[in-house]
């Protein structure tokens, strides 16, 4: 199946949306959802779509017709900051249908939702979504050889598909129990949890993520910006997803990690995934669900963390 994704990256606070919208070759629209339990509650929106296969130019403009209708339908405000939210459409929609290239559209949707002055929309390309899967579905396969798992070699999903990402029926997360932030184009560890399997392990705050199971996140960094995605426009995303995708996993499991130590050294561990500390939340309609992890303590007699 041939699937074109196009996203708008909506943050606020610590608050991630992704929404999406999703053309399918031969298919009408359709909005992107998890097998097993959805993240992202789906946003409907009336388009008409031909039965065929759309040219190029087709699944731009049923893309750029999303997108608008999207925040159409779902802006926070409804004055959209005193812009003509309509002539908008009627200015860019020209434009999109002159565009000769995908990365030439990008740029186009990128510059009209950049008319709402808005930090936290931005345009996430169908490539990196592509480059992130293609990525997870090298460490999964590597990770089970360098575990010795029997068969190995032969478990690939079909069509070099990733396998569905475990998720405990109880709503128990299991990793290594790190947060990750993206500093300039390296992935750097900000905290370990106490007791956690990255504290066993030997990983420190500081510690910068080379590798996962052998995949160079470098080179993953590199693919994903390769066709216009911008570094600061995933500079919050990419840490969640390596978080949820690579490092969070089955029970009883492990990854194996490269990173470079406080004196930009390599070093190679292996980190059991173990529960973590938490629990999956839903804070309302429209918003991914989040893992929740809480703590309260006095720092000293006046202040309180």
């Amino acid at each position: 199946m041939n699937y074109r994704m196009y996203s708008l990256l909506i943050r606020k606070s610590s608050l991630r949306i992704l929404v999406a919208v999703l053309v399918r070759a031969a298919l009408p629209v359709g909005l992107a959802a998890q097998k097993k339990r959805p993240r992202i509650k789906p946003i409907t929106a009336n388009v008409i779509v031909s039965a065929s296969k759309p040219t190029p130019a087709q699944r731009r403009l049923e893309a750029f017709e999303m997108a608008w209708i999207t925040l159409d339908q779902r802006y926070f405000d409804k004055t959209f900051g005193g812009l003509d939210w309509k002539k908008i459409r009627a200015e860019f929609r020209p434009r999109v249908v002159a565009a000769k290239t995908d990365l030439q559209f990008h740029q186009i949707l990128e510059e009209m939702i950049g008319r709402l002055g808005k930090s936290h929309l931005s345009i996430i390309t169908p490539e990196y979504f592509e480059s992130l899967e293609n990525a997870k579905t090298r460490a999964r396969e590597r990770g089970k050889q360098m575990a010795g798992e029997p068969g190995a070699d032969d478990q690939a999903s079909e069509e070099g598909e990733a396998d569905e990402e475990y998720v405990d029926p109880a709503g128990f997360r299991f990793g290594i129990g790190v947060d990750l932030r993206m500093l300039g184009d390296q992935i750097v560890i900000t905290r370990v949890d106490q007791d956690s399997g990255a504290a066993t392990a030997g990983l420190k705050p500081g510690f910068v993520i080379d590798k996962i199971n052998g995949v160079s996140l470098t080179d993953v960094i590199e693919m994903a910006t390769a066709e216009g995605t911008k570094t600061e426009d995933i500079r919050d995303l990419l840490p969640m997803q390596i978080i949820e995708s690579f490092l969070n996993g089955e029970p009883d499991s492990s990854v194996f990690l490269t990173c470079l130590d406080d004196t930009d050294k390599p070093k190679e561990f292996t980190v059991p995934r173990i529960k973590l500390v938490g629990e999956a939340i839903s804070i309302g309609n429209n918003f991914p669900e989040q893992f929740l992890k809480y703590e309260a303590r006095s720092l000293n007699a006046d202040v309180g963390y």
